[in-house]
């Protein structure tokens, strides 16, 4: 049974809130990672995939609105749910970037078509010292 559900960048995707909680919470009971990044998903599919999602551990949610994640449902995922990452916590475009305001400089400079030059923070960006 599959553990692990990842769905990113629904440009094509056909389902939407309601079908989409409804076709994770039919097929996937056991699931314990679920990453959604930017789906448009309510609160109230959000709550039907935690009833019936049990054993969910990751959630991942980046980018998914209007999610509000606030009263009882955000106590329930951060008391349930190991790792959750909330709607508005930055995406890392680069594997070796600790630093998320690095990142959202880069978003910003390519939502608005900015050319790199030769001196940018993405060409200087390097793995963390462990």
């Amino acid at each position: 049974m599959l553990k692990t559900l990842k769905l990113n960048s629904p440009d094509g995707s056909s389902l939407v809130g309601y079908e989409l909680a409804m076709a994770i919470v039919e097929n996937l009971p056991e699931l314990r990672h679920l990453e959604l990044i930017e789906y448009a998903l309510e609160d109230r599919w959000l709550r039907a995939i935690l009833d019936g999602c049990r054993h969910l551990q990751v959630l991942d949610l980046r980018m998914c609105e209007p999610v509000r994640l606030k009263g009882e449902l955000r106590k329930r995922c951060l008391e349930h749910i190991k790792s959750l990452k909330l709607p508005t916590d930055p995406l890392k475009l680069h594997p070796y970037s600790g630093n998320d305001a690095t990142v959202d400089l880069l978003l910003y400079k390519r939502s608005f078509g900015w050319e790199s030059d030769d001196n940018s923070t993405e060409d200087n960006i390097t793995k963390e010292s462990d």
